[in-house]
């Protein structure tokens, strides 16, 4: 009996249909997304950071200015080769324009490093209104709302910073491809990774030596230049450049009607081309949110919640009275207990304990004596 005999094909109605699913996980997020950003505004808490007084280096302040600049018209340059172009070709949205729509509304993760301890920082000269971080369901990091998430150079980034290099890891597989033809999964899969990892060693050691941003908390004996304000973790690299890899890896493996692996199914479904090409948005989408959260973002709170204590001399631009002198909290070190939110219990930059709002200081003293 052939293999083909032996597993005959689900009657029609009953294939299960991966677009559908990954759809129903893109709305979720989206949900997700509209929800925290929302309440962010909603709140009033959108709002721009003070750099405080510390005068940052010439060099320092024209990359800002540049990227805040720059940003936007590499953005606008992708939208149009990789979104409108094609659009006014065939007239329908190509799964690398879709994909480039789903990069963009990526951002919103990409201050979640600091969801449970402020370990990563934006420099706020940076055009910025803090972030939405305290808004997340959960968020434990207080003052967080201080990290200046770069609006400009960041929300952009993410449509060409996110594209370029999944390309770019597609090339490799292409490439590793043509050198070994009966390169398997697993091996195209390690070339994926391996052009991430390349990737990103070289976008970040150039940019944390701008000032533009910190891993200012990270391990500092599992970073490069370790101590030092512009040290760089080794696992942002497995995880960031993972993060590339991935996506690109989902990319490059597309069927022979040129669908992601999320998208398939969709040909199938009752509906409008427009909604069809909805449904694939949301597909990809859930997909992408998902690689980002629970590859990246995930188990970077692991590393963020055990890094070493901040390197001495941070500037203003940086610290934005996130915590340390003039606040109610230490900066966090191996020694100091994270706060869980704003108003819990916390060890202030004198080491006094803050007891938030808790009924009363004898409550916290008979937990810890029984």
């Amino acid at each position: 009996m052939s293999v083909a005999s032996a597993h005959p094909a689900p009657l029609e109605g009953q294939e299960f249909s991966q677009v559908k699913l990954w759809a129903w996980i893109g709305a979720f997020w989206y949900v997700f997304i509209a929800y925290t950003i929302a309440t962010w505004i909603g709140e009033g808490a959108a709002t721009f950071v003070n750099p405080g007084d510390d005068i940052p280096a010439m060099e320092t302040l024209i990359w800002i200015i540049t990227m805040d600049i720059l940003g936007p018209i590499c953005a606008v340059w992708v939208i149009i080769r990789v979104i409108v172009m094609p659009k006014l070709k065939s007239g329908s949205f190509s799964s690398d324009g879709l994909l480039v729509i789903a990069f963009f509304f990526m951002f919103w993760q990409d201050p979640l490093l600091a969801y449970s301890a402020p370990w990563f920082l934006y420099n706020s000269l940076h055009f910025n209104l803090g972030n939405w971080v305290e808004f997340v369901p959960g968020a434990l990091s207080p003052n967080s709302r201080f990290i200046s998430e770069p609006l400009l150079t960041w929300s952009t980034a993410y449509i060409f910073f996110m594209f370029w290099p999944v390309v770019f890891v597609c090339w490799a597989m292409k490439k590793w491809k043509n050198y070994r033809p009966h390169a398997g999964v697993l091996s195209l899969l390690a070339a994926a990774f391996l052009a991430g990892f390349t990737f990103d060693i070289i976008m970040e050691l150039i940019f944390l030596h701008t000032g533009g941003y910190a891993y200012i908390g990270s391990i500092q004996n599992a970073s490069l230049f370790g101590g030092q304000i512009w040290q760089f973790p080794l696992y942002e690299i497995f995880l960031w450049g993972g993060t590339w890899g991935l996506c690109g890896a989902f990319r490059y493996f597309k069927d022979d009607k040129g669908y992601m692996f999320c998208e398939r199914g969709v040909d199938k479904l009752k509906m409008t081309a427009g909604k069809k090409t909805f449904i694939r948005f949301l597909a990809i989408s859930g997909l992408m949110q998902t690689i980002m959260m629970f590859w990246y973002n995930a188990p970077m709170q692991w590393f963020g919640t055990h890094g070493d204590a901040f390197p001495e001399g941070v500037p203003s631009y940086l610290m934005n009275g996130i915590c340390g002198e003039g606040t109610q909290y230490a900066c966090p070190a191996p020694s100091i207990p994270l706060p869980r939110g704003a108003d819990s219990i916390s060890v202030g930059p004198d080491l006094q304990v803050h007891f938030g709002k808790l009924p009363a200081e004898d409550v916290f003293y008979q937990e810890i004596t029984n």
